[in-house]
This record gives structure tokens, C-alpha cells and sequence, in this order.
């Protein structure tokens, strides 16, 4: 399993370590109707998958494919995409959710903690539901070693209980403020109470990363906030 961020330094990292390992196989964080406009229409299949209702235009904006897809092709690899549609939908109420929340924290001065942790527990029980299905869909079409774009943990575990060895390779550790608050409330599910002012730190770390993007752009915003280990891409 590859950790990457969606910036065009670590989508350049990943296909290097894609070229590097020759899987068989390549999964990518999409739903599965994609995978036709991939395969046929790669130089406009973002675009086409916007038209087509498959993504909405800030999730095409946020993915950087062209490295990972010309390599693939490049080695032979076949691309699948293991997304399922309700963990899409899921992550898309999650970020609209953030967008309203962030708004009435800026207007009011005001952080309402516990709409906070509903709002990405929400998520994180939609990842959990959809886990057993992500990590069928790729056991059905897995021919041997196969590489795989940010698959949730949940997912890789239910893989490695049916089985299947996972590998774990950190190009690009996710430490955008909202990560860590998803991450906090992760660990609170299993092993007990978050305190209330330590995901308020986070929701303030977040309303001041997104300040830091209106100033630097998204890319440079996440890559001053992000540890790459393979600083050599």
C-alpha cells in the first residue's frame, strides 16, 4: 500500500517507486466506473469523468494521475480503481461539512467541538462499512503483486485476514490538520476519550492551514505541513 498526498511531488515519487517494483497490478483511490475512461481516454478522462457525473470538478482538481497512469502504461501494469461509491459519498459530505464548519468557526470565533467529532466519525464508520468491499474488489482482480494508492487501514486489515500479505510504503505521510483530527478521532474509537481541547488544536490548526493555502496555493500549503521521506523525487 502506497501513503501518498494528491501533489504533483508525490504523484512524480510514486511513479518512480511504480517503476522501481513493476507490480502487476496498479489500485487507485477511484470509484471502479472509472476505470473505462482510464484505459480509453487518458489524456481528457478527468474532464470526461466530471461531465459524466463521476467526480465532482474539486475532486478531479485534487488528483494527480498523469505520472502514475504514463508509467503504468509504460510497464505494462494494469489500473483498476477500488473506490466504493459510498465511501465517495461519504468523503464528499465530509468535506462540504468542513467547508460550513469552518465558516461558522471564522463568522462566530467560535469551534462547536462535538459537530467536529460527528462529523468525521461519520466518515470514518462509512470507511469501515465500505472496507470489506474495497479489499474484495481488489482480492477479485489481484494476479500477483499489485500496488496500491492510500487504501484505508481498516481495509488493509480485513486484507491481511483473508490472507494477503500488505506491504506498507509512506512516500508521503498525510499531516494536513484535518488528517490528524481523523486520526485522533480513529484512535479515540479504539482506545477511548479524546479530550475536547485536543481536537479543538486540531480544528485550529486546520482553520490556519487553510489561511496558509489562500496564500500559498494547496500544493505548497500541504507540502510545508507534509514529512517526505523519499526527498530525492
Amino acid at each position: 500500500m502506497l501513503s501518498t498526498l494528491n501533489t504533483s511531488r508525490s504523484a512524480g515519487a510514486a511513479a518512480s517507486w511504480l517503476r522501481s517494483t513493476r507490480p502487476a497490478e496498479l489500485f487507485l483511490e477511484l470509484p471502479p466506473a472509472c476505470e473505462d475512461y482510464l484505459r480509453e481516454a487518458e489524456p481528457g478522462a478527468l474532464e470526461l469523468m466530471v461531465e459524466d457525473g463521476l467526480l465532482t470538478p474539486e475532486e478531479a482538481q485534487g488528483i494527480k494521475l498523469a505520472p502514475l497512469l504514463s508509467t503504468a502504461r509504460e510497464l505494462g501494469c494494469r489500473v483498476h480503481c477500488y473506490l466504493d461509491p459510498l465511501h465517495q459519498l461519504a468523503r464528499r459530505e465530509f468535506v462540504q461539512e468542513l467547508v460550513l464548519l469552518s465558516l461558522r468557526a471564522k463568522v462566530s470565533g467560535r469551534i462547536r467541538v462535538q459537530e467536529w467529532r460527528r462529523a468525521a466519525e461519520r466518515l470514518i464508520e462509512a470507511e469501515e462499512k465500505a472496507s470489506r468491499r474495497e479489499a474484495e474488489y481488489i482480492l477479485r482482480r489481484c494476479s500477483g503483486r499489485s500496488a496500491c494508492t492510500n487504501l484505508s487501514e481498516s481495509a488493509c486489515r480485513v486484507l491481511e485476514s483473508l490472507g494477503f500479505r500488505v506491504r506498507r510504503h509512506v512516500l508521503a505521510e498525510a499531516s494536513r490538520p484535518v488528517d490528524l483530527l481523523l486520526r485522533a478521532v480513529r484512535l479515540e474509537r479504539r482506545s477511548g476519550r479524546l479530550r475536547d481541547e485536543e481536537l479543538e488544536s486540531c480544528v485550529k490548526a486546520h482553520l490556519r492551514f487553510l489561511e496558509m493555502v489562500e496564500e500559498l496555493g494547496y500544493e505548497e500549503a500541504v507540502l510545508r505541513l507534509s514529512s517526505q521521506p523519499d526527498a530525492s523525487a
